[in-house]
């Protein structure tokens, strides 16, 4: 097959009369566009506290022209993971056009560096859940559920000439795990068709894998020769091993994915990881420009709370680099430690593990600050794979302690107005558990995101009985 690329960009998704103006339940015929005229001067930022008694009326069956000049037929539920609790966001039919089209202008960049073959194959770890409908009769899900149920999903494989591996029956039954193995085996029988490997999260590859090192051996007897190979070397590159015509693993990477790069780095081997787009169940946000350095194109005006830095500009839009979610903060004092923070601190900790003498790997990890007593602490949980001596543990909590360096952090702990750090060790599998909890409660894997800083009740209590080891830090003496 012709190689294939590079594309024609398409024009921006975002209409050019047509920006999002809610007119807040006033009493008043919507304006013109599909989502409102362009503001002339300065503009307001909306939030989700501002449009959720409107989304609670629509759900109710309100269908007045509240938020949106086309019909709200659908609502979406985010994840929950962020802020402990599902939201309700609107969905339209624009909703559909504009992920098309965001993926259609994101696959053009991607193309450009990293064409592939017209007529090829994804493989794609997606997941979506049961739909139901609202007091009012509205359906609700979560937005990929939405999607991937639109006549959108089967445009986009048709337009980009590039099809996925799984029939709709495997994204929408309802059973993550059931799903993933569906997929690799679908994977495994296109094996040489694939020319992409991807999903909406990091999270969501690297758990397909790790699951596949566990399973492999009721995929595919054909198999069995090269997973042999693969399982001597710890799984090392198993994806371009398994799947020869692979150019890259495509997926979001950025923010709380992050520490699951180096366990996809071990996956993926020399495959390039491009990072994804930038959204949110309430709205697209950027497309990456820049496959082969991520960074994110367009700004919208909607208060997601995310934490960003402009990089340049992309002719007169800024280029996006992701920080951190703003509202997700250790306190515990006078403290203030970001989702960032919390990473840079762990992964000193977890270098420590990966240098000691017995092999072991950092699984997964949230964190919690313990205010019940005084002084306060911060708790960070840790899953490990493999075994480890306790001085290395005591060692990797006395690290993480010393490494927060915030001035609050810092200053408390040194007149011990927060007390030391705790590191919990917790049994194979809790996370998984945490997980579960997500999808038992209306989340999708597809959406789901392990929350770093918690102090949900439910999860604190998984995370708290699954615990097998304590350590404090000695960092303060």
């Amino acid at each position: 097959m012709a190689s294939w690329g590079p594309w024609v960009v398409p024009p921006c998704p975002y209409p050019s009369t047509a920006w999002s103006r809610p007119n807040f339940g006033q009493q008043q015929p919507p304006r013109a566009g599909v989502l409102g005229p362009r503001p002339k001067g300065l503009i307001s930022f909306t939030s989700h506290a501002d449009i959720e008694p409107l989304t609670k009326r629509i759900a109710d069956g309100d269908t007045t022209p509240l938020l949106t000049q086309q019909p709200i037929t659908n609502l979406s539920l985010s994840s929950g993971t962020a802020e402990g609790r599902q939201k309700f966001v609107p969905f339209t039919h624009h909703s559909s056009q504009t992920t098309l089209q965001i993926f259609k202008l994101a696959a053009a960049y991607r193309s450009r560096i990293y064409p592939i073959r017209r007529g090829g194959r994804i493989l794609e770890f997606i997941y979506s859940i049961k739909q139901c409908k609202t007091k009012g009769g509205i359906i609700a899900g979560t937005a990929t559920t939405h999607y991937y149920a639109s006549d959108e999903f089967k445009i986009k494989q048709q337009q980009t000439k590039s099809f996925t591996c799984s029939p709709r029956g495997v994204i929408s039954c309802g059973d993550y795990k059931q799903s993933t193995y569906c997929h690799l085996l679908l994977g495994l029988y296109f094996s040489h068709e694939v020319e992409f490997v991807t999903s909406t999260f990091a999270y969501s590859i690297v758990e397909a894998f790790r699951s596949f090192e566990e399973m492999w051996k009721e995929l595919w007897g054909r198999i069995e020769s090269i997973c042999v190979e693969l399982e001597r070397a710890d799984w090392f590159s198993i994806i371009p091993k398994l799947w020869p015509n692979a150019k890259y693993v495509y997926s979001i990477m950025t923010g709380s994915m992050l520490p699951y790069l180096t366990k996809l780095r071990h996956y993926a081997g020399e495959l390039p990881l491009v990072s994804a787009d930038y959204g949110s169940t309430e709205s697209w946000i950027g497309v990456n420009v820049d496959p082969s350095n991520p960074r994110f194109l367009c700004l919208y005006r909607y208060r997601l709370g995310d934490v960003v830095e402009v990089d340049g500009f992309y002719n007169k839009t800024p280029k996006l680099n992701f920080i951190c979610r703003r509202n997700l903060i250790l306190t515990a004092n006078i403290d203030k430690n970001t989702e960032k923070d919390l990473q840079l601190v762990v992964e000193r900790g977890s270098q420590i593990l990966s240098k000691s003498t017995k092999r072991a790997e950092l699984v997964d990890f949230t964190s919690h600050a313990n205010v019940t007593k005084q002084p306060g602490h911060y708790v960070i949980y840790w899953e490990i794979k493999g075994e480890i001596d306790k001085k290395v543990l005591d060692e990797c909590c006395r690290d993480m302690d010393a490494s927060f360096v915030d001035h609050g952090y810092v200053v408390s702990r040194r007149t011990k107005s927060i007390g030391p750090l705790e590191l919990c060790i917790v049994q194979k599998g809790t996370f998984k558990k945490i997980l579960e909890y997500y999808i038992g409660n209306g989340a999708a894997l597809s959406q789901f995101k392990t929350p770093r800083c918690t102090s949900n009740k439910v999860l604190l209590k998984i995370l708290n009985v699954c615990t097998i080891m304590r350590f404090y830090s000695t960092a303060y003496g």
